[in-house]
This record gives C-alpha cells, sequence and structure tokens, in this order.
C-alpha cells in the first residue's frame, strides 16, 4: 500500500511545475449566499451530513438573550432553509463556538456552552433533532460529573453514534494551570467520560472528525511542562484512544495559551490539518496531511502570506488536494497583498497554488474563526467542487455571512494532463487506493470477493465484498492479485480502475 502512494506522489510530481503554472490561471468563482441569520449573529459552524447536505448553527442576539440556532443549504434552490432555534435565550454573552454534528437519517447534534438560571457558571449542554431541526429535544448537560465543561467538538461515528470532546476544569482548584481534556460517547447507559490529556492549552478547542471504518482522529493544542503549545492528534479506534502524538514539533513557548484551534478533514483514509503557530517569532498558519489516518504527518506546508493572523479551516477533496482558508493581516511592505480572509489551494502533490482573496478586510472586518464545508467534491466527470465558507462580521451591520466557492478541480486535473500527459486522470484519482487477491466471483450479484491488508481510516484487513461493472466480471478470475482503486456509493462499495498483476513464475525446487 505505502509503495503504491509513493507511486502515485512520484507520478504527479513529474509534472507538477506544468500543473501549478496552468491552475494559477483558474481562480475559484465566488458567489455571497443571504444567511437566515440576524444582525449580531457570530460564531458560525458547519457540518455535513452523510447525504451531502451542509448545515449552518450560529448564535445570535434576542429580545431576552441570545439563543442557538441552525438551518440547512438547499442545493436545489441555492439558498438558506429558514433559521430553526436549536435553544432559546439560554446562552451567556460569549462568542465560543458551538459544535454541530449530522448523522444517518439526518439526526442532528448540538453542543454548546450555557448558563440557563439559576446557574451562574456556563457549562456544555446537548440537544438533538430528528425532523430536520424543527424541533429539538430539552437541552441537557453534556456530563454529569462535571459542571466545568468548555470548548466543545463533535462528530457522527460509521455506525451512528456520536462522539464528543471537550475541555474540563473539573478536579482544578484556583491557581491551578489548565484544563484536561475529555471525551466520551453520547446517549449511552452507563455514562463515561474518559480523559485524553490531564493538561492541554486552555482557550484552544479540540476539533474531531470521523473515518469510513467507524474509527475518528483528534486533534488539540498540547501544553507541556515547557508552556510549549504544539498541535497533538490522537485516534479513537475500536473504541479505544491510541497513538497519542505530537503532529509537528513546532516548539511554540507561549505563557498565555492561543485561542487558536486547530483543524481538521477526513476524506476516506487521508487526513489534512491546518493550525497557526508562532514559534521561533515567525506567526504562520500551517497545514499536514497523512495518508494513513493520522498515523504519519508529512512535513507541513506554510499556506499564508507572510503576515497571518491566523484562524485556519480546511478540506480534502477526492484526488487528495486540500483547500484552506484563513485571515491574513495587514503588511508595511509595498505592492503587498492586502488583508482579510484568503484561500488556497494545495495540489494533489502537495504544491502551494496562488491564494485568492476571498473577503478583504477593508470590505468586512472578520471577527471569531471562519468555517469551511465541502458541499459537493468533483464526480470525475465535467464538473467541479463546490465548498461553502462561512464567517462573522464586526460592526453595526455585523452578522454570520457565507459564501458559495466553485472549485475548478477538473479543469486543474485537465490542464496538467494536457501539458504533460502524465497527470492521473480525474476517474484515476476517485476513491482510494487498494492492493489485493481476488478469492471469489459472484456474477449473478455483480460483484466480488477482494482479501487484503488494513486500509487505515477506511476498512480492517481481511476478505470483502465489492460491486464492480459487467466488464470487469468477465476479465477477471479467483486467485489473480490486482491494483485498483474503490469508492463507496450509496453505502455500497465499489471497486474500479483494477490492473490485474502478473503472476510470478513458480520458483524452481
Amino acid at each position: 500500500m505505502l509503495r503504491l502512494l509513493l507511486a502515485f506522489t512520484l507520478l504527479v510530481t513529474l509534472c507538477h511545475s506544468r500543473a501549478a503554472e496552468s491552475s494559477t490561471a483558474l481562480p475559484p468563482d465566488l458567489k455571497e449566499l443571504a444567511t437566515p441569520a440576524a444582525s449580531g449573529a457570530t460564531a458560525p459552524v458547519l457540518a455535513r451530513a452523510p447525504d451531502g447536505t451542509v448545515w449552518l448553527a450560529w448564535i445570535e442576539p434576542t429580545p431576552a438573550g441570545r439563543a442557538l440556532r441552525c438551518a440547512s443549504f438547499d442545493a436545489t434552490t441555492g439558498q438558506w432553509t429558514e433559521a430553526r432555534t436549536i435553544a432559546p435565550n439560554v446562552l451567556r454573552p460569549t462568542d465560543e463556538a458551538p459544535a454541530l454534528t449530522v448523522g444517518p437519517a439526518g439526526k442532528l447534534t448540538a453542543l454548546w456552552s450555557a448558563a440557563p438560571a439559576p446557574r451562574t457558571t456556563p457549562s456544555l449542554y446537548v440537544a438533538t433533532s430528528t425532523d430536520s431541526g424543527r424541533t429539538w429535544t430539552a437541552p441537557t448537560p453534556l456530563t454529569a460529573e462535571s459542571e466545568t465543561t468548555s470548548h466543545p467538538a463533535l462528530t457522527t461515528l460509521a455506525d451512528g453514534r456520536v462522539l464528543a470532546a471537550w475541555l474540563d476544569r473539573r478536579g482544578r482548584t484556583h491557581g491551578d494551570r489548565g484544563p484536561r481534556l475529555y471525551a466520551r460517547i453520547l446517549g449511552i447507559t452507563p455514562a463515561l467520560d474518559v480523559l485524553i490529556e490531564p493538561l492541554v492549552s486552555e482557550a484552544a478547542a479540540p476539533a474531531l472528525d470521523a473515518f469510513p471504518d467507524g474509527s475518528a482522529i483528534l486533534t488539540y493544542r498540547g501544553r507541556s511542562d515547557g508552556e510549549i503549545r504544539d498541535i497533538h492528534i490522537v485516534r479513537y479506534h475500536q473504541d479505544r484512544w491510541e497513538n497519542d502524538h505530537v503532529l509537528n514539533h513546532d516548539e511554540w513557548h507561549v505563557s498565555r495559551g492561543p485561542t487558536e484551534s486547530p483543524q481538521l478533514a477526513i476524506a476516506g483514509g487521508r487526513v489534512a490539518s491546518a493550525w497557526f503557530t508562532a514559534a521561533d517569532s515567525n506567526p504562520r498558519v500551517q497545514i499536514s496531511t497523512s495518508p494513513d489516518a493520522g498515523a504519519r504527518f508529512l512535513m507541513p506546508l506554510s499556506v499564508d502570506l507572510g503576515h497571518p493572523v491566523g484562524r485556519p479551516a480546511i478540506t480534502l477533496l477526492h484526488d487528495g488536494a486540500a483547500l484552506a482558508t484563513w485571515i491574513e493581516g495587514e503588511s508595511p511592505e509595498r505592492n503587498a497583498k492586502p488583508a482579510g480572509l484568503w484561500l488556497r489551494r494545495v495540489s494533489p502533490d502537495y504544491s502551494l497554488d496562488a491564494p485568492t482573496l476571498l473577503v478583504a478586510d477593508h470590505v468586512h472586518r472578520i471577527t471569531g474563526h471562519p468555517r469551511l464545508a465541502l458541499l459537493r467534491d468533483f464526480n470525475g466527470e465535467n464538473t467541479t467542487a463546490t465548498l461553502i465558507v462561512a464567517y462573522a462580521t464586526e460592526g453595526t451591520r455585523g452578522t454570520v455571512r457565507t459564501l458559495l466557492v466553485t472549485a475548478p478541480e477538473v479543469a486543474l486535473l485537465a490542464a496538467a494532463n494536457s501539458d504533460c500527459h502524465c497527470a492521473p486522470t480525474p476517474e484515476q484519482l476517485l476513491g482510494y487506493p487498494i492492493r489485493g487477491a481476488i478469492t471469489a466471483v459472484d456474477a449473478a450479484n455483480g460483484q466480488l470477493t477482494a482479501k487484503h491488508s488494513e486500509l487505515p481510516g477506511l476498512m480492517a484487513s481481511g476478505a470483502h465484498v465489492f460491486r464492480v461493472s459487467p466488464q470487469l466480471l468477465q476479465a477477471i478470475q479467483p486467485g489473480r492479485e490486482f491494483l485498483g482503486r474503490i469508492e463507496q456509493r450509496a453505502g455500497t462499495w465499489w471497486l474500479f480502475d483494477v490492473r490485474l498483476l502478473v503472476t510470478p513464475p513458480a520458483r524452481k525446487k
């Protein structure tokens, strides 16, 4: 598997220089989308459902206080639906972002900080909806074991269970150094809070995302005895937390915890992370990717323009390209790029394309942490990838705003292929690589059984059944080894782009 990934990287790298030149002439298209958020709304978050529907949640002022509301994006009309209330008039005045996740059958789970009367100390509360957000369960505390919870993260696992992570000051007394990091599965009995890390940075929320194989990955800003605030990664696998390690040793030493939270994106077993660091007095926004469910990461790339404020977001496409946003600050340099919210594509061969300005600072001054969600990935044909960017603005006209960004991913790949005829086609970049051996063929049902090693984040090792095309069924037989690609379509795994390996000659006795 590793050899296959390395071979693919080498293949794309051979024509990188020409592909990058072509990509600079193909900037994404931008369109502002009106949201149902009221004036003064803040703290937007985005969540993508298994069917591709994108949801937006935010905090907005009401006559009685502040409320948590949500809406979904209707891809048919190209508009947000009407706002629906998750929790009315219970939120404390804070911009601490809520968390939202969407599971099978559209089940919504929200987690937010609140201090409903008679409480004065805020804590995290959870509610769910099974009717597209029209009605919600009564808010309940996230955990009965602590009342000092904050900075939530949520994801829905492949089996429909909801996993939460948060910062927690339980057991700390005045003068203690900082919070702990906890996690738990919601809605199970008996409830069990799991301690992930006994000391973490005090103002940065963790990030969670789930893999197709039922596992998940959590990233957070750590805090060592020497006040090093680097980014950590830990995986939830087979109901255990394992392989907790530093993503990259930035060695950022800072005595007061930064509010900069790390961000995550997953595509199959691939992972991308984005974060801000100011180690060595050199502020930068970095991204790194992993081909094996977070076990190993590549050396990070700095995507900013030299004067970043931070607050990154990231998403991954089918072909391994990453799209990252961040906020760039003012530069004293002549002819410098303007301050504002920027987007940059990191190509599949892990190089940077030209950046695109999404929102100029002099037009809208952004507050809080912008968010990204993939609305539609390219499907290997003549399509584009589209994503939604959400952000909040300051001032008298401040509110939550959204942008529809259309990335010409297929055009970029076509340009690369026409320049050097060595880039994989869009179809060859769909799905995920696999090497295995055919053990059985079921022509009547259009499927075969293949044995393979573990595909991290996708499938455990062993024999699995795949749907295949009629043409492929006619060309294969049990016992043959192959290279191919797999992809989940409507809940079923398909095997395609199969190349049979030469059977080695028999050894002489």
